[in-house]
Order: structure tokens, then sequence, then C-alpha cells
């Protein structure tokens, strides 16, 4: 039935045309699927539009602007999860759903300001370092963070004196212990003194509060004693003789005193103690050769020279030794020593008619005897 009224269409369209047309057309616009159509007799002119198609979106599917005939279906939202700056966020259309999200913050240190441990977002500005200064053993640290900076100087070392250790002149921290004062005692030029630092601790000593001449007037004079010396004494089984060293003590009625030594048969003493000195370094050795051999070797002489160069000396040397101190007597004590001072030896002495006896504090005594 269609195809037979098509051929009928067709066929009045030629009669038309070889006829002739007569129709003042009316035309209907051209659309998206029709081109222009005459309202009177319906004939065509041109070609339809064709569709002016919009993309799919998330919310439409593709649509034609002209005529909305729709083709296919809408897209499906991409969402993007919120954020702490923008809530959950289609890429494609930007719609949005719910609320950002709230930063979540770190508090501001020394280093870095009020910062999102989410996003990185910052807020103000860095608290800075609160420093506290160097000390010797540790350098500038922040109480805040503990972070340093440099290193620590060190200590400033002040040698150790008397009164105090070895210390540090900035953080007073001290090692070891204080050396201690080196006193010499009281004179009568100065008090009691410290050799290291001059330190000084009560007054001098005066003459007159030790000395004192009738407490001491019984020693005015010379005292002596004798040690004599024998062959036996000095080990020698084939030699003979004695010799004494009488030492000499003068108490003067000043406060002063002298000491000397006097050697008696001093060419005897010179002979035994030749030969008591020779007799020891050969009996270090298998025979006197192999002694004179070492001895010439070390010292440029045999024994027998060495042995009389040394009682010589000796021999000189204390017979011409001679020392000077000063003294006094309190409660029945004889202080004396190289000067007036609170450290002179001390004795207890007894005076039987000649004699005089000096016991010391260890419960030694020497016997005296008036010249």
């Amino acid at each position: 039935m269609k195809k037979i009224v098509c051929i009928l269409a067709m066929a009045l369209a030629c009669i038309l045309v070889f006829a002739g047309c007569q129709c003042e057309h009316k035309w209907d616009p051209a659309t998206c699927i029709d081109p222009k159509i005459c309202q009177s007799c319906g004939v065509s002119e041109g070609e339809a539009l064709g569709h002016s198609w919009k993309p799919a979106t998330c919310n439409a599917p593709k649509t034609c602007e002209v005529c909305k005939q729709t083709e296919g279906k809408a897209l499906t939202h991409v969402w993007a999860e919120a954020t702490c700056a923008a809530p959950k966020t289609c890429t494609a259309c930007g719609l949005t759903e719910g609320e950002a999200l709230a930063h979540t913050w770190v508090e501001a240190d020394c280093d870095s300001p009020k910062t999102c441990s989410v996003c990185a977002a910052t807020e103000g500005a860095p608290l800075g370092h609160v420093w506290q200064a160097a000390t010797c053993d540790t350098p500038q640290t922040c109480t805040v963070c503990a972070a340093v900076d440099g290193e620590a100087p060190g200590h400033s070392w002040t040698d150790a004196t008397c009164d105090a250790p070895k210390t540090c002149s900035v953080c007073k921290l001290t090692e070891g212990e204080a050396l201690g004062h080196k006193w010499a005692a009281a004179t009568t030029e100065k008090p009691k003194t410290c050799t290291t630092c001059g330190k000084t601790e009560g007054k001098k000593i005066t003459t007159d509060s030790r000395f004192k001449t009738d407490a001491c007037q019984k020693l005015f004079g010379s005292w002596e004693s004798c040690t004599e010396y024998t062959a036996a004494d000095l080990g020698l089984t084939n030699q003979t003789g004695s010799y004494s060293e009488v030492t000499v003590y003068t108490f003067h009625n000043d406060g002063t005193m002298s000491i000397s030594v006097e050697i008696k048969n001093l060419d005897t003493a010179k002979k035994l103690m030749i030969a008591s000195i020779s007799q020891e370094i050969y009996a270090g050795y298998d025979s006197k050769e192999a002694a004179d051999s070492f001895m010439q070797a070390y010292f440029g002489m045999t024994t027998e020279e060495y042995a009389t160069t040394f009682a010589t000396t000796y021999l000189e040397e204390l017979q011409d030794t001679s020392i000077k101190g000063v003294y006094y007597v309190s409660n029945d004590r004889l202080y004396f020593g190289d000067s007036w001072s609170s450290e002179m030896d001390r004795y207890d002495f007894l005076i039987e008619n000649k004699q005089l006896r000096l016991i010391d504090p260890d419960g030694d005594h020497l016997d005296l005897t008036r010249r």
C-alpha cells in the first residue's frame, strides 16, 4: 500500500512539473531532520540543517542544541574526594557534594609555621629558637626544641693555687686539689710565709721573746761531743790506730750559736779511711786488678788513688765545717735552728756538773762536755 502511495505521489509531482506549478509557497523553515517545506503544496527545498550536538554531561545525554533531541546516556560523575580547601567535586562538571574538610593543624615550632599535616597549607610564621647561651660543656642550645648551634667552647682553666684547685674561670668547675701552702717558718724578718704565693700568717718573731739571758746563762761557752773511730770500727784487720771527730757547740750570750768539727789525729784518720774505702771497693771484684781496671776506666785513677782523693776531700771539708744558728731556752727545753722560727729543733736538756744532756722528741740523746 505504501508503495502505491509513493508511486502516485511521484506521478503527481511529474504532472505538476510539466504542467507548471501555480502554488504560492508558504515555507516551513528547515529543521535538523527536514529541509525547508511548503505548507501548501508540500514541496521541499534545500536540505535538512542537521543536528547541532552538545556533548553529554554528567547530568544529561548528548543533546541537540536546536531540537533538543538526545542520543545515548548522561555521563557518570568523576568524583575527586574532598580536601582541606574544597568539598567532594566532580572533575568533569564541577558539581560539588558536602563541604571541604577541616585542616589538621600541626602547631608552629621553631623552624616551621603552623602547618596542615594533610595539605601542607601554612598559617603565620615559625616561632623562632629560644637560645640558651653555650656553656663550657655544651653548645648554644634551644630551650624549646633542643637544637644546637656551633660547638661547646671548652673550659678556660686557671692553674691551681695554694688555696684553690685548677678552676674554670667561666663555669667554676674544678679539677684536682689546691696545691697547699709551702710554709717558711716565721723569723725575726717576717712572719710565717708561703714560699709559693707569699701569703703570711701570724707575726714575725721578736728575738727578745725567745732568747732569755737568765734561762740561757748556764749554757754560755763551748761544749763538745767526741766520737772515736778505731781500725776495728772501720772493719780493718790489718791496720791499727784511731782518730776522733770532735763536734763543738758554742752558745753565745746574744742568742746566737755556732757548731764546728775538729779531727784529732788527722793523719791517722786519713790512713784508716783510705784503707777502709779501698777494702770496700776490692770486696766487690774478683781481684784487685779487676777493681783497678774498672776504676781506671770510669774515674781515670786506681782504687787507692780514688780512695786517697775521696778521704782527703771528705776530711778537709769536715774539718772546715762551721754552722751558725740561734737558740733560746724555755721551760727546760732548748730550741735551736738556722734562724728564729716556730720550727726550731727542740730538745729537753739537763745539766749536771760539766755534762749537758740533750734529748730530742724521739728520745734520742746527745751528751756534751763543757770545754
